[in-house]
Parts: C-alpha cells; structure tokens; sequence
C-alpha cells in the first residue's frame, strides 16, 4: 500500500524533510550533508543543491524566511512546524559551524559542505565572509574546473590573495581587504561577479578601499558606469555606513530614478551629488519636472505585465497614468517610477488592505519576488500586520529550492 506524504516541514532521523503537492525534497543534515528530491509520484530520487536558507541566528525574531516559501503544510499551526523541523536540523550541525554559516541569507548548502570537507574554512568565513563564500561557490565563478567543491577545499587553504584570482578579482592584498568589508548578510554570487567585473578599475577600488564598511547597495552603485557621474565619495561614504538598512535602499533608488527620469527630460542634470541630503532635494527637483511632463504629453501608457497576480487587496498598477494617481494619493515619489517598471527593476502595487500602502516587488538573488518598499502615505511605515499579509501573498509564488 503506499503511503501518502503530508505537505509540510518535518525531522526525523537526521533528515528535513520537505514536501509539497508536487515533489519530496530530503536533506541530510551533519555530517552526512546529502540532498536528494523526487517528484511525488515518481520513484526516482536525483541530487539537488538547496538555495533556500537553511539557519538563521537565534537572536532572529522570525524564521519564515527559512526554506522554500511555497510549502502549504496541513500542520494545525504550520508556523511551528516548520520552526521545530529546522530548530532539529540546526541543532544536528556542530555549534561553531552554525556560528559562521548562519549569517549569510542564501546558498548556504555549499558553505556547509566546505566546512565538512575542510573545518578550518569556518575561520575563512568568519575572517573573510564575501571571499569564503565566493571559494565555497566557485563552480559559479569557474564553471569549466572538474570538481569544483574538491578544487574549492584546496584554494581555502591558500592565502587570501591567492584565493581571490580564483573567484575573478586582482590577487591583491587592497582587494582582500575591500571584501572583507562585506557582510555575509550581504554576500551573494551575483554582487560579487558585479563586483569581479569592474574590480581591475582602479576609480573602483580607490572609492571602495576608503570605506568602513561595504553593503549591497554600494557594490551595486560601483559596478554600473551609469552611477559613476551622479555618486560622490561623501554620498558613497553615508550609503555605505547608513545605520538605518532602509536609507541605503532608497537613495540607491532614488540615484536610479534620476537616471530613467533624466532620459526623458531635455536637460537632465549629470552633476555629481555630494549627500544624502541633496540628493533627496534633486530627486523632488525631477520628480516634478517629470510628472508635468507626462502631464502634457497626456501619458497613459501601458506598463508591462505583473510579475505576480493580484488580489483584491493588492493590485497592480499597469498604467503609467497609475503611478501618478498613486503618488498622489499616497503623498510619495511613485509617479516617476514608470521608468524603473519599463526597464524590468520590479514593478509597483497598490495595497488597500490590512492599510492603505504602495508596494514595490523585485526579484531577489534567489530568483524570488520580494518586497523592495512598503510604505504607508508619506512614506510611513506599515504595521507588522500589512507587512505579514503582503509577504503571505509573496510566498505563494515562491520558486525557492
């Protein structure tokens, strides 16, 4: 007779496992470390690599970031669930392993691998989080080495400025330095092959090497030229040490909608911004130059489709005409973001309920949509409610692991 498998999350026997309607996914944990998946009504097992996060600090106020999104448990509070299932799996991993693997937001199969192959590269994690991580990944950066996590044991045991020719950056100590200023929260394989690519530059390497500190949104500003006019030292040095995570978000979406604005207005403005404080008074600037503009050209284009399906409470804006309602309504910058929507950046969405909020989605480093902005009128945050409906809706089309 067989058996029928429950949707959710569940542990037993040194195993997570996960399943959904359509496939079983089974990942051994320590020391094992094996991950299998099949289809639920095949009998064939094939390896996968998990993507998906597999720990989180304790001091985490929230696990549902854990695993893939779209799991549908029939568990009486699948919340739980899926909390106890990981709580296992993490506790089956040596603490100091979990210690230098837990903080980074993705991909951290192969991070857990090399410190089983070799246990001293937990110190290369700790010590050098974006470089570790680009070792343990570098069947990415070199897709054509045989036995790339075999070759990624062997390069993390050389020095630093060894290792970084292998994952595309100059052998230098300036850039082992410059990497070890990132964070593992914000350490991914796109960031850093962004990165490798506009490394041998030497005006990148002198803004990057002045820096306390290097988060996403600085890596993502010195690895386009479209930036290099508009971005100052000092601008770069309030993005990079923004205590507030919401700041260095918004500028780098701010300095993005002066370029897309820029391109329709006749005299854009290249002129290098020298702070946080002007480039907000720039942005107003444009944004109502522009938003006149689609006026008298009566602007009622048609934005490209929504990545996602709405809802009755959370709609899409597919009008050009709709973003400037909504900025309006709202009191906010949303009506010059038809650039941003038509260059495929993310796309914007009106919420009426939990609150009255604008929301923009784009597409994270694990190919899922997720929130950018949420914003109240005013630009005022949301409560925890509006935000947990929202990431509800989000996770119903997530394509995690």
């Amino acid at each position: 007779m067989k058996r029928e498998l429950r949707p959710g999350f569940k542990f037993h026997n040194g195993r997570l496992m996960i399943t959904t309607d359509e496939q079983v996914k089974m990942i051994e944990s320590w020391p094992d470390l094996k991950a299998i998946r099949k289809l639920t009504e095949n009998k064939f097992w094939e390896k996968f690599v998990p993507v998906s996060r597999l720990l989180r600090p304790k001091s985490a106020r929230t696990f549902d970031s854990l695993g893939p999104g779209n799991v549908r448990s029939m568990a009486l509070d699948p919340l739980y669930e899926k909390y106890l299932a990981f709580y296992h799996f993490r506790n089956a991993i040596p603490p100091e392993i979990t210690k230098s693997v837990e903080r980074f937001s993705s991909r951290q199969w192969m991070l857990l691998s090399l410190c089983k192959r070799r246990e001293r590269a937990k110190d290369l994690l700790e010590q050098n989080p974006a470089l570790g991580f680009g070792v343990a990944h570098l069947g990415k950066f070199r897709p054509h080495v045989p036995e790339p996590l075999s070759t990624a044991v062997k390069v993390s045991a050389l020095r630093q400025r060894d290792m970084l020719g292998w994952v595309g950056f100059p052998k230098t100590q300036v850039w082992a330095n410059i990497l070890a200023k990132i964070p593992a929260e914000a350490v991914t394989v796109e960031r850093l092959r962004s990165l490798g690519m506009v490394a041998t530059r030497p005006e990148v390497e002198h803004q990057l090497k002045h820096l306390h500190s290097v988060n996403g949104w600085v890596i993502a500003l010195v690895s386009e030229r479209r930036f290099a006019d508009l971005v100052s030292p000092t601008l770069l040095t309030e993005i990079a040490e923004a205590t507030d995570a919401a700041v260095p978000q918004a500028a780098f979406h701010l300095l993005e909608d002066l370029l897309n604005m820029g391109q329709r207005l006749p005299r854009p403005n290249p002129q290098s911004i020298r702070n946080l404080a002007a480039l907000r008074k720039r942005h107003e600037e444009v944004s109502a130059a522009f938003v006149q503009l689609l006026e008298r050209e009566k602007e009622n284009q048609i934005l490209p489709l929504p990545p996602l399906p709405g809802t009755p409470e959370i709609v899409p804006l597919i009008y050009a005409e709709d973003l400037i309602q909504e900025g309006r309504a709202q009191h906010n910058c949303v009506g010059s973001y038809s650039g941003w929507v038509h260059a495929g950046y993310g796309f914007i969405y009106r919420v009426l309920a939990p609150e009255r909020a604008t929301l923009s989605i784009v597409k994270g480093a694990d190919g899922c949509w997720g929130i950018n902005e949420l914003k109240l009128a005013c630009n005022k945050s949301p409560a925890p409610e509006t935000v947990q409906a929202v990431q509800a809706w989000l996770n119903q089309y997530s394509l995690s692991v």
